[in-house]
């Protein structure tokens, strides 16, 4: 894995500590909207544990998540987290947001099962 997949790791690895955050900031917000958006769409089947992390972290009333997704501060984060996560490969995407989820990566198989090493 090169530089830049590392800092794709890295950057996902930051999201769980968010949601432990307090009262994270818009700008929080956006970035972990965004990162559970594109790791929603790089693998679906493990969807809904990315949007339950970013459930965990906007858990506030209705109209202030709908008044902070509003604000500028959390549509330029969501904008440029999402221009960030564009850059990397499908299976660095795949990596990633395994790692979020702590779902172990999984490795093609022969058609006799046995795992690629």
């Amino acid at each position: 894995m090169h530089v830049k997949g590392i800092l794709f790791l890295c950057s996902l690895a930051v999201v769980p500590q968010l949601a432990m955050a307090a009262q994270p900031s818009p700008q929080m917000l956006g970035i972990a909207q965004a990162v559970a958006d594109f790791c929603s769409k790089v693998d679906p089947r493990d969807a809904a544990a990315f949007q339950g992390i970013w459930k965990n972290m906007a858990s506030m009333p209705a109209a202030q998540l709908a008044s902070v997704e509003a604000d500028s501060t959390f549509k330029q984060a969501y904008q440029q987290a999402n221009a960030f996560l564009a850059q990397f490969s499908s299976e660095e995407a795949q990596a990633g947001c395994k790692a979020i989820v702590g779902v172990p990566e999984r490795r093609p198989t022969d058609d006799d099962g046995r795992k690629h090493k």
